[in-house]
C-alpha cells in the first residue's frame, strides 16, 4: 500500500476519502446509515471509527467532521 487513509471504490477506481480525518489515525470500524424522513427525504451518513474520536460524513466520505471525542474500537 502507498499510503494509508480511507477510499472509496468509485467505477473501477480508488478515491481518497480521508479529508479532515488525521492522517496518523488508526481507523477501527466504518459503517454506513440512511435516513428515510417523514417528508420522504433520503439523507446517507458514514461513520468512522478512530483512536482519536468519532466522525462523521455526509456527502459519502468527501468530508468528515469530528462528531464525538474518545477512543472508539467499534460503532455497536
Amino acid at each position: 500500500m502507498d499510503s494509508g487513509g480511507l477510499y472509496r471504490l468509485d467505477a473501477n477506481s480508488f478515491v481518497s476519502v480521508s479529508a479532515g480525518i488525521p492522517w496518523y489515525a488508526k481507523v477501527s470500524y466504518v459503517e454506513g446509515k440512511r435516513v428515510v424522513y417523514r417528508t420522504d427525504e433520503k439523507r446517507y451518513y458514514l461513520f468512522c471509527a478512530i483512536d482519536r474520536g468519532l466522525y462523521i460524513s455526509e456527502n459519502y466520505g468527501t468530508d468528515w467532521k469530528l462528531f464525538r471525542n474518545g477512543i472508539y474500537s467499534t460503532l455497536k
